[in-house]
């Protein structure tokens, strides 16, 4: 009789506590690598276990010349901001994510860098590869890019280009902290001084200062053995 009401208690406490083990928040602050044959590597700062240390097919698949990249997770993501690296020869034919995006050419890859928050973590990328274009030159895939992605792609350069304001509903918590920090401080600082002061790990620093750089928001300049971070005026 004794072990049957230990039972019962201890299922009340399961159901009890099991609305909020499925209310948890994901982060991600990763890169995702892929190569010619498909492989997807994926490293980076995640607390979600479907993005944690990947390298694998599963995520990707191929009709004809046609590939297709498509990584879908379950769960709600307080934020995120991720790189997707297709080779460089890489040609984008369609595209659906989440949040902000940005398309860029960087030492010989196409990356496709996306930043959200409160939203569910999806990319679809279906491309192809023609060894003939040149990603090397940005202009060209700018040009390109604006084809495909039109109103999307307007926005981006509008929020990146020096002088202009941006929506900071499209920054991350992170990046948030980091221009507090250079708001309140009102002079450059060491990336180190940042690290210090917003208490993000080295690797997740790095890479948001990365995307305020691309934004237009901030710029980075090499100084000795650290890096000078400023506001764009």
């Amino acid at each position: 009789m004794l072990s049957r009401f230990f039972v019962m208690v201890v299922l009340a406490g399961i159901l009890a506590l099991s609305p909020f083990v499925g209310a948890q928040e994901f982060y991600a602050d990763i890169v995702i690598r892929v190569d010619q044959t498909g492989l997807v590597t994926i490293s980076g700062l995640t607390n979600h276990p479907e993005l944690q240390n990947v390298e694998t097919h599963k995520f990707t698949s191929k009709e004809g010349e046609r590939w297709l990249l498509n990584i879908t997770i379950d769960g709600m993501f307080s934020d995120y901001v991720y790189d997707v690296r297709l080779p460089g020869n890489a040609v984008i034919n369609y595209l659906k994510v989440p949040g902000q995006l940005s398309i860029e050419s960087d030492m010989g890859e196409l990356v496709v860098t996306g930043a959200g928050k409160k939203e569910l973590f999806y990319i679809t990328i279906q491309y192809t590869f023609d060894d003939s274009l040149h990603h090397n030159n940005p202009l060209i895939y700018s040009a390109f890019a604006a084809a495909l992605l039109a109103a999307g792609y307007f926005l981006y350069r509008y929020l990146r280009s020096p002088g202009k304001k941006y929506n900071p509903e499209s920054l991350t918590e992170r990046q948030k902290l980091i221009l507090d920090f250079l708001n309140r401080r009102k002079k450059p600082a060491t990336q180190r001084e940042i690290e210090i002061s917003v208490r993000i790990p080295k690797s997740s620093v790095s890479r948001n200062i990365n995307t305020l750089v691309r934004k237009g928001i901030i710029a980075k300049e090499r100084k000795g053995m650290s890096n000078i971070i400023y506001l764009r005026k």
